[in-house]
């Protein structure tokens, strides 16, 4: 990028945060300013600020190819990858990174072949090379493209849908034959989602029922996901709401599609509100945390007969369930066609330490973070979207909210709430090996995000920015 270039970028940006235009435009107007000008600083970022981080870390794999090469020739073993890398490596061209990366990543799948510690420090210092780079990358994109901490963003609407509400009137009228005056006087769309329906009903005339209810339907590209049926999360619903689970409580069930267009299940509005999720962590409650964690021992205590064989899991191995998890995830990773010395090791050592996770069995949510729960003052006001709920390790669900339990008190105190609330504690390994399972999971999709955004299919460039500051 010339001068003349970066000039215009920093303009653009300065421009596009000037109180005097901001001050004039309405939220709509203000929205596309705030894109464009993360947009800007996103440009400078790909365009002055990386090339450096990645010429810094060539230099370091040259470096290090140089002593693996030395080790793999005292082992007399094939030094093809190391010398095939560090030449690579010598280029002063930042854009051979990602060819360094391919090549790392044949290097550490050779070096895994060898059992021996010093074979472990080389495998240690080819992830710290990686690790290095993904944090200039975080750390650089968050001080160029987050908001300002004053700033309130507002976010999109999620998936909305033409419907008839004459026919959506009649089904309220069916299920609850008691409620002769009850009228639907709003429908509004929520925010998030992305494989289902959530829309808020406003209801005048009633009795018994709440003043507000949420239906949560099935979208047409719900199969995609993998996720269960809003019909099975309605059968789920009532087992745990009668179990005493914090879940909104279920209200009536409609599977044949002809009201809403697709089935729909409708509980009760429960108050509160998201705090955040795992890439944008909350600061510290540890009464919250508490609850959380007691919540969780809650789930998992339920006892796996009060499902049946229905469930998802119900018959067959975790470790099975996991493995197709892991093949699945797998080949979303090969597609993106990213090599990464870290992301391999994960997979290899997650496929061949999969037996860990058949110590124990029970219910488990599958997607617990703190922007599928509300939250009012300390307390958990409701667990939602259990689209992804199966009988697996309950561990899983733990490593899942490991980064959430450590902001929001410390990842032990956490793991003692739980186990005080009656469930049992997993073993080191089990914990250890669900958290390296979630987050390599979650790296997949983070990674699938930038994607989409880089070829513009994002569903938004907020989201699409965010993804991106946790690649690598």
């Amino acid at each position: 990028m010339n001068e003349h270039q970066l000039l215009i970028l920093n303009t653009l940006k300065e421009a596009c945060a000037d109180p005097i235009i901001t001050k004039m435009a309405d939220e709509r107007v203000n929205q596309h300013l705030r894109e464009i000008g993360i947009l800007a600083s996103h440009l400078l970022v790909e365009m002055v600020t990386l090339p450096q981080a990645r010429s810094d870390t060539t230099s370091q794999y040259a470096i290090l190819a140089q002593g693996i090469e030395g080790f793999l020739a005292g082992q007399k073993l094939d030094t093809a990858s190391a010398r095939r890398l560090a030449q690579c490596a010598a280029s002063d061209d930042p854009s051979q990174l990602d060819a360094c990366f391919a090549i790392a990543r044949d290097l550490m799948l050779q070096l895994l072949a060898i059992k021996n510690s010093e074979a472990e420090s080389w495998q240690k210092q080819l992830l710290q090379v990686e690790a290095g780079y993904g944090k200039h990358l975080v750390d650089t994109l968050t001080a160029h493209t987050a908001p300002p901490a004053s700033e309130k963003t507002t976010p999109g609407v999620g998936l909305t849908k033409s419907f008839d509400e004459a026919k959506l009137s009649e089904f309220f009228a069916r299920s609850f034959p008691a409620e002769t005056g009850l009228r639907i006087v709003e429908t509004r769309f929520y925010s998030g989602g992305s494989s289902k329906y959530t829309m808020g009903i406003r209801l005048e005339g009633v009795k018994d029922l709440p003043d507000e209810v949420v239906l949560r339907g099935d979208s047409a590209s719900s199969a995609n996901y993998g996720g269960a049926s809003s019909v099975d999360e309605y059968r789920l619903l009532k087992i745990l709401h009668a179990q005493g689970v914090c879940v909104a409580k279920p209200l009536a069930v409609e599977d044949s599609g002809n009201v809403f267009g697709t089935p729909f299940m409708v509980v009760e509005k429960r108050s509160g509100k998201a705090i955040g999720h795992m890439f944008n962590l909350p600061g510290q409650n540890k009464a919250l945390s508490r609850d959380i964690a007691e919540q969780l021992a809650r789930i998992h205590c339920v006892p796996t007969a009060a499902f049946g064989d229905w469930i998802k899991g119900a018959n067959g191995s975790n470790s099975d369930q996991v493995l197709t998890s892991l093949q699945q995830s797998y080949a979303s990773w090969q597609a993106l066609q990213r090599p990464s010395p870290a992301f391999e090791a994960a997979f290899k050592w997650l496929r061949d330490n999969v037996e860990i996770t058949n110590r124990s069995r029970g219910l488990v949510h599958g997607d617990y973070s703190l922007h599928n729960m509300l939250v009012s003052g300390d307390k958990l006001s409701a667990i939602l979207d259990w689209e992804f709920f199966h009988i697996g390790n309950p561990a899983y669900d733990l490593g899942y909210f490991y980064y959430m339990a450590d902001s929001l008190s410390s990842w032990e105190e956490f793991l003692q709430a739980y186990e005080a609330a009656g469930a049992t504690r997993p073993s080191l390994e089990e914990l250890e090996y669900n958290i390296l399972f979630a987050v390599t999971r979650l790296g997949v999709m983070v990674c699938q995000g930038e994607a989409a955004f880089r070829v513009g299919v994002a569903p938004g460039l907020f989201m699409a920015l965010n993804s991106g500051r946790y690649t690598h």
